[in-house]
């Protein structure tokens, strides 16, 4: 008889039955995975996913603040789409009090040569420039 173990949702804490998704490893309920992966925008400043470490060595989280291009879930959306893989979400954006027409970028854990290999400073600076922002700040931290 083949042992079966209970899948907790990620989200809800609900047993999942059924149907498992995972997003970078983690088991969701249908539902959850659903408003997951659909929604793409501008998070409260306090929100803090569960961490995903990204390659091996010294991890580094980046926040990037960009101001000038408009506070709109539809440019959040293009840059999403731009930095994050189908199953590989390296960033998200949350609300920063602090500007008026934009958003803070935050870059999940990765090492230093993951983000280069994976996002780089070019193309990250290029596509915030062509949609009219400018970068007002850059933080790391260990």
């Amino acid at each position: 008889m083949e042992e079966k173990f209970e899948q907790i949702c990620e989200d809800c804490g609900k047993s999942i039955e059924g149907n498992i998704n995972y997003i970078s490893g983690y088991p969701y309920c249908d539902k959850c995975y659903e408003r997951n992966v659909n929604y793409k925008g501008i998070h409260d400043s306090d929100y803090c996913p569960k961490p995903v470490f990204y390659g091996n060595g010294e991890y580094y989280v980046i926040t990037v603040d960009i101001d000038g291009g408009g506070y709109l879930d539809i440019n959040a959306e293009k840059l999403l789409d731009a930095f994050n893989k189908k199953h590989e979400e390296y960033m998200y954006i949350v609300h920063n009090d602090k500007l008026k027409e934009g958003f803070r970028l935050v870059f999940r854990p990765m090492t230093s040569d993951y983000f280069e290999n994976n996002i780089g400073w070019d193309k990250l600076k290029s596509i915030i420039d062509n949609m009219g922002y400018k970068i007002i700040n850059i933080n790391t931290a260990k």
